[in-house]
């Protein structure tokens, strides 16, 4: 196995998605506490590296699909440059590195983290073919990436930060599920597990995903601290991903068209650095 499709295979351009257990740090307001910066910081990374073991049996799962799709074949797997046998001695090390890693720094995170697995393995069996579970149990892995984040430094997570996380986390499966259905429309080979699935249906989820997150978000930001200041971002960035899923082609990846947006990263940027200011210097009570 060569570097290039070690790399490929382990995906870290997807590892951004383990930013969010970097919620719990940020509005508990411990991000001035260095110890709990590190500890939140290694607990991303010891997610990072089960969710590679995660992308790696996956392919191993999809391989013989993958290889029929002009999209996927070129994949290390599909491609048969890496074989199964290596890819799954690769997928196990990793899967058990992070357990290891996890139990040496609490029970629960490392819980959070076996959690995480046991439920990729039976989405990828069994979920991903069932039509609104497949998303909502996509759902349920970022709900779990803010417990591993909250018990990485033994905080409590507010119930309006796991509702909002619910409801974004629908709005971008959905949205990701809308562009597969679409690129099925448009050429016959690809993926086979959208077909209860239609444009027009998935429309109206998205729409629902996208209000209720608004909603949510807007709810906890008035309630808690000056954090209404930042609900015009959210709302932006909502709106200019909802653009992306609907204007860019169907077979772009989403990961690709998010960290691909400038626009959309430079409003993530502004939402992250007026957010922490906030939630750093004001009063928790104002």
């Amino acid at each position: 196995m060569v570097l290039r499709d070690l790399i490929r295979l382990v995906r870290p351009k997807h590892w951004v998605k383990n930013l969010f257990l970097l919620a719990p740090l940020v509005f508990s307001r411990e991000l001035v506490h260095s110890d709990q910066v590190i500890r939140s910081m290694l607990a991303a990374a010891l997610f990072s590296i089960a969710a590679s073991s995660v992308y790696i049996f996956n392919d191993i799962i999809d391989r013989n699909r993958d290889s029929r799709n002009p999209r996927t074949r070129d994949r290390p797997i599909p491609s048969g440059r890496v074989s199964v046998t290596a890819a799954s001695v690769t997928a196990i090390l990793l899967g058990l590195g992070a357990l290891i890693g996890a139990g040496l720094m609490n029970w629960k995170v490392a819980a959070a983290i076996l959690a995480y697995l046991v439920l990729n393995l039976a989405y990828t069996l069994y979920l991903d073919r069932q039509v609104i579970l497949d998303v909502m149990s996509i759902a349920a892995g970022f709900i779990i990436r803010l417990y591993a984040g909250a018990f990485a430094i033994d905080v409590q997570l507010s119930h309006w930060i796991l509702v909002t996380t619910f409801f974004l986390s629908l709005y971008l499966g959905f949205g990701k599920r809308r562009r597969e259905v679409l690129h099925l429309e448009r050429n016959e080979e690809g993926i086979d597990r959208t077909g209860e699935y239609s444009s027009r249906l998935l429309d109206s989820f998205i729409s629902i995903s996208a209000a209720m997150t608004i909603i949510s978000y807007s709810m906890y930001a008035v309630g808690t601290t000056r954090l209404f200041y930042t609900v015009p971002f959210v709302v932006f960035g909502l709106f200019r991903y909802h653009y992306l899923v609907y204007r860019k082609k169907p077979d772009d990846d989403p990961t690709d068209c998010i960290l691909g947006d400038a626009v959309l990263l430079t409003c993530v940027a502004i939402w992250c650095l007026l957010t922490g200011l906030i939630i750093l210097f004001s009063d928790p009570a104002s």
